[in-house]
């Protein structure tokens, strides 16, 4: 197939470039220009499982009451904020605010009873006295003030369908717009479950656009010492831009967005297009320093040797990703999906354009192709081959120490996350939620509902007072918990305003329902009947693994005073996303062991060797174990975009070994002597491998400079496993190769290529 799939691209080169052409407009088309073009969407939603018990919980939760991940905290510190040009300053911000459209509320010291409490016309000692009044109010403290007086809050809950991305943006572009222009006099600190998506996101994409270009440029300064010819940067780049825009137009038609997950996909598909390419003018300038043939044939050669490892290199690389098909959550699936079409894609297009390209380029000069492959080698190639082979024992027996050790490093991983490890402290939105988590206690939601199992059940006192003592107890028993705010505290509220003027929950069930029926919030605490009661709590940042000890801690707080188990659920975003985290590191971790075991499969078939396939595998391994025992000393957690690195890694670094093998396979097929064999590939392909692991390595790299946690330790995992399987293809392959004497079915060479 390959045969004459070669032969049609030379022989008709410019049908095969229109063809290209006119398909690359129509996915341009799709891609930018349709109805339905490529879409940016970052929103957290989309990591949750489409099918998950919590999840419909919280679902339930939300139609019930509202949604509690859309109030944003905004603090301020400066000097006095109960004096009279604060209160006056802080009222103009939240009426301000308050005219951005998707603004449902603003609460603040200075619009609290309308504003009156802090009214201009109020006397000094009435001042005072409203200030007073805040210290000792038991849902304001802590909540507009911090603890040390000296910083207030802004508090604004945005309306529940502002649930999209360019939605919060806007919003929180005008409440800083706002900000900067009336409040510069004071040091501002921003904070909510709103704030964090939508700073979030824009650090995902101020460095996607960051890193995207930054990989492609050094990808072209590589391509270019490596081959100091300006045709070494054009052709890559023309091919690069031709798949990406194929790839964007598919996206486009099935509606695959630009997410939280797949941003990665055009950095690590133009890595793997660079890597094919550059295999590719290696093999190029080999046959013309080996041969002295016309252009056409030299291509025809290239073409006929490589094509088959290039073959089998995307088909291992896009197993890696496909894999991913087999966890739960749609945008991963997604991501897998797109990137495994992407790399055939990607094989398809390089194979096709790369001869025809260069057909229309003239022959390097001599000189350029003689430094590529003079007789020297590649800095320490003959280290490399003595090694392997005089030494084949001992490069095993460091191996073999090499994977105890990083199996000490692999029992030491921390799979226990938190919300806030995405970002690195120094990040101002760390440092932001830093501070008020300190000066106002935690700002993540912890959401119970507690059922009465009658109508009006909750204005019943006695009931009543029971969530008073279940909530005092959560806050002073349950550690992250540092408010709590219930139906409750509202009741002490509305008595002393509208009953006796005690803050005591009414002896009487007529006078609590009387209160609250006339009552505005009532709606964000009461529900069904008046059977349902919503007890909210804040908490400081926790780790997955606090999640069940909360939830049972909160159960037995809950038995203790109701007297059975089973009138309440916990819920709330916090949980949810700390689930989704734990379980997405396993679905990936699932979809990796599959992924290992299908390209073991696929390598005994097409080597035609259980030995040879066992041999080739150790090589790759090793380079995960070692990622591994870094991740368990260094201390990085089994996180989602670790756990990630691990099946997209193993695809590309495993192109190392086929490349290597593909080679010897070939010189043992002219040769038929294993020590003129292994030498030789390490000579010729070996170089290969050298540059692509550099060009791989570096473009990974790059991400360690990311402020985004994700990133960077995506770019240091994937940047030891890349060089790591650099000495194990070159290294320890042949060693094993020397010690074992596999067989290499010949047969099987033919027909591949």
């Amino acid at each position: 197939m390959l045969t004459k799939l070669r032969h049609s691209i030379l022989n008709y080169p410019v049908v095969a470039l229109s063809g290209i052409l006119l398909i690359t407009l129509f996915f341009y088309y799709q891609a930018f220009h349709s109805d339905n073009p490529i879409r940016v969407d970052f929103s957290l939603e989309q990591m949750y499982p489409d099918v998950d018990p919590d999840r419909e919980l919280y679902k339930t939760f939300c139609e019930t009451f509202s949604r509690e991940d859309d109030v944003g905290f905004f603090t301020y510190t400066g000097d006095d904020i109960f004096s009279r040009k604060s209160m006056e300053n802080i009222a103009f911000i939240v009426d301000e605010i308050l005219f951005i459209e998707g603004v449902e509320s603003v609460a603040s010291l200075a619009n609290i009873n309308d504003g009156d409490l802090f009214s201009n016309n109020l006397t000094d000692s009435d001042w005072q006295n409203s200030k007073n009044f805040i210290l000792e109010h038991r849902i304001y403290r802590d909540l507009l003030v911090s603890k040390d007086l000296s910083s207030g809050a802004i508090i604004i809950d945005i309306e529940n369908h502002v649930m999209d991305q360019n939605e919060r943006q806007r919003i929180f572009r005008n409440i800083d717009h706002i900000i900067q222009t009336n409040g510069s006099d004071w040091v501002w600190h921003e904070a909510g479950i709103p704030v964090l998506r939508t700073r979030y996101i824009d650090l995902i994409t101020y460095e996607r656009n960051l890193f995207i270009p930054l990989a492609m440029a050094i990808s072209a300064i590589i391509f270019f010492l490596v081959f100091r010819q300006l045709v070494g940067i054009l052709i890559p780049a023309v091919i690069i831009c031709t798949y990406l825009i194929w790839v964007s137009g598919i996206m486009a038609m099935l509606d695959i967005t630009i997410n939280v997950i797949s941003y990665l996909t055009f950095n690590l598909l133009m890595i793997i297009g660079t890597s094919n390419c550059i295999h590719l003018f290696m093999k190029y300038h080999e046959v013309l320093k080996v041969k002295t043939i016309d252009k056409k044939l030299a291509l025809d050669i290239v073409m006929k040797d490589i094509g088959g490892a290039l073959f089998l290199t995307s088909f291992t690389t896009a197993v890696g990703f496909l894999s991913l098909l087999f966890t739960n959550i749609r945008i991963t699936q997604e991501f897998g999906f797109i990137l495994g079409l992407g790399v055939f894609l990607t094989f398809l297009l390089t194979t096709t354009m790369f001869p025809i390209l260069l057909s229309y380029v003239h022959l390097p000069h001599y000189e350029k192709i003689n430094r590529l492959f003079n007789n020297n080698g590649f800095i320490g190639e003959k280290m490399i081959i003595r090694w392997t082979k005089n030494n084949s024992k001992t490069v095993m027996g460091i191996s073999g120490l090499v994977i105890v050790i990083a199996v000490f490093g692999l029992l030491r991983i921390n799979t226990n996350i938190a919300v806030m490890d995405d970002l690195k402290e120094g990040n101002e939105l760390f440092d932001n939620f830093h501070f008020v988590e300190n000066n106002f206690g935690g700002i993540l939601p912890l959401e119970i509902v507690v059922d009465s199992k009658l109508d009006n059940g909750v204005f019943d006192p006695d009931f009543m007072n029971k969530i008073g003592a279940f909530q005092a107890r959560i806050q002073e028993e349950v550690e992250p918990v540092t408010s709590v705010i219930s139906v409750y505290d509202h009741a002490i509220m509305l008595n002393e305003v509208l009953g006796d003027g005690r803050q005591v929950v009414p002896d009487s069930e007529n006078d609590l329902k009387s209160f609250f029926l006339d009552y505005d919030g009532a709606d964000n605490y009461l529900a069904k009947n008046y059977s349902l009661a919503r007890v909210s709590a804040r908490m400081v940042n926790i780790e997955s693994s606090d999640v069940d000890p909360i939830k049972e801690k909160i159960g037995v707080i809950y038995n203790d005073v109701f007297g059975d188990d089973k009138g309440f659920y916990v819920t709330g975003t916090t949980f949810l996303a700390l689930k989704v985290g734990k379980h997405l590191v396993s679905s990936l971790t699932k979809s990796f062991s599959i992924a290992f075991v299908i390209i073991f499969i696929s390598i005994i078939i097409l080597f035609r060797s259980l030995r040879l396939a066992l041999i080739s595998i150790l090589p790759n391994m090793i380079p995960l174990m070692i990622a591994g025992g870094v991740m368990g000393f260094t201390g990085i957690k089994l996180r989602p975009s670790t756990a990630i690195t691990f099946s997209i890694a193993l695809g590309i670094a495993i192109d190392d070994t086929i490349h290597f093998l593909a080679r010897l396979r070939q010189e043992m097929r002219d040769s038929g002597d294993i020590n003129k064999a292994i030498p030789t590939a390490i000579h010729t392909t070996g170089r290969a491998i050298l540059s692509t692991t550099a060009i791989l390595s570096i473009g990974f790299f790059v991400l360690t400079f990311s402020e985004f946690v994700p990133n960077h330790e995506f770019g240091i995992i994937a940047t030891i496993i890349m060089i790591v399987a650099l000495f194990g293809a070159i290294l320890l392959l042949p060693a094993l190769i020397y010690t074992f004497k596999p067989t290499f079915s010949v047969k099987q060479v033919k027909r591949v290529v």
